[in-house]
């Protein structure tokens, strides 16, 4: 069996295309350590029984010397459930948006109040009539130490509105130019607990520049208020080589 036919059984099961698809062992790509384009399962150095990563790319931007989209606009989305009131009126939650920037002088969050970071613009708060909030990232104009963003939804304030209460968190990947559509993602498992959820996370390689947006799905503690907790859980990701 060759590592194409593999891909080929994760798109059947998954319906994952194998175009985005990236297999890590013990954090090694496997398509980019291998020594031919569509190796044999056998020569890949993975013992029988062994648990692999998938990784489900969203977008990549090609390495900085080519051509290719470089402005990208991130939607975050939700569908509020409507919530009665102890005076009985209803009201609907917000949650909010945010990206949570990983550089070497540590972290930096972006969101509807700290709006404006080098190479990334928060577009303000949400509305009844458009529960969203938006972060347009231009990766030409980032730092050059900014190695990860992390893209979150979150609620508003220790022990207030959980996940629960919302259905659908989503982000949608837009070309920042056209407005274009590149990829969506709808985390799964809806009525979650969490105060907060981490979506995707845009990722560069050193060695090219290249940047890579990838689905993520991760529950988290941490909100607007207290960004730590969500902080623990991005740099795990980053430790255990959940991200790419």
């Amino acid at each position: 069996m060759r590592l194409r036919e593999v891909k080929e059984l994760i798109r059947q099961q998954l319906q994952v295309p194998a175009g985005q698809q990236r297999l890590l062992f013990r954090g090694r790509d496997l398509t980019k350590t291998a020594d031919e384009p569509d190796p044999r399962w056998g020569s890949l150095g993975v013992p029988f029984g062994e648990a692999l990563q998938l990784v489900i790319v969203m977008y990549e931007t090609g390495p900085a010397s080519a051509p290719s989209v470089r402005s990208l606009k991130f939607d975050l989305t939700w569908t509020a459930i409507p919530t009665r009131l102890r005076n009985g009126k209803v009201t609907t939650h917000h949650l909010n948006g945010s990206c949570l920037v990983l550089d070497r002088n540590g972290r930096q969050a972006v969101d509807f109040q700290q709006r404006s970071y080098p190479g990334i613009l928060h577009g303000g708060h949400s509305s009844i009539r458009s529960p969203k909030q938006s972060l347009t990232v231009d990766t030409a104009a980032l730092p050059p130490d900014v190695r990860y963003l992390f893209f979150t939804l979150s609620g508003f304030a220790p022990g207030g509105v959980t996940l629960a209460v919302f259905q659908d968190p989503s982000v949608h990947l837009r070309d920042g130019v056209t407005k274009a559509t590149l990829q969506s993602y709808t985390a799964s498992g809806g009525g979650r607990n969490e105060e907060a959820l981490v979506l995707c996370c845009a990722a560069k390689d050193p060695t090219d520049g290249r940047w890579t947006v990838q689905r993520v799905g991760a529950p988290s503690s941490g909100n607007k208020s207290n960004y730590d907790p969500l902080y623990v859980t991005v740099n795990s990701l980053v430790r255990n080589g959940k991200v790419v």
